[in-house]
């Protein structure tokens, strides 16, 4: 077997192990924003219904950015809705697969360094005029 390939291999699991992790988390945070939205959506519906008024919440993601940038106070859905989207904001999307680079390219080094030794030594072999 070839020197540190299996420190490659080690490093290409771990690498996507973590890749899935934020992947997953992300997909997580993404899908409760949504279920947050419906549930909003559905509540205006059954407040409209319920005193016929042209009632509007303000459901969509633009929509509660304007009211928070208004220092409107966010209640209830809404409130939640703006806590999902600040904790997408604050988290970093990309960091776990800008870890699972790093990861991958430190348990690389061992297969980058023998690969190197065996050109070297191919190299040197050729100048000395030796057959492989």
């Amino acid at each position: 077997m070839v020197k540190g390939i299996r420190a490659l291999i080690v490093g290409l699991i771990g690498a996507i192990v973590l890749c899935g992790f934020g992947y997953f988390r992300d997909w997580q945070l993404t899908r409760q924003t949504m279920q947050a939205i419906e549930r909003c959506e559905a509540e205006g519906a059954r407040e409209r219904q319920r005193s016929g008024l042209d009632i509007r919440l303000f459901c969509n993601v633009l929509e509660i950015d304007e009211l928070r940038e208004q220092r409107k106070p966010l209640v209830g859905v809404q409130q939640e809705i703006s806590d999902l989207l600040e904790e997408a904001r604050r988290r970093a999307p990309y960091l776990w697969y800008v870890v699972a680079v790093f990861f991958l390219m430190v348990f690389a080094i061992p297969y980058l360094w023998y690969f190197l030794l065996r050109r070297l030594r191919e190299v040197r072999d050729a100048l000395a005029g030796k057959e492989a």
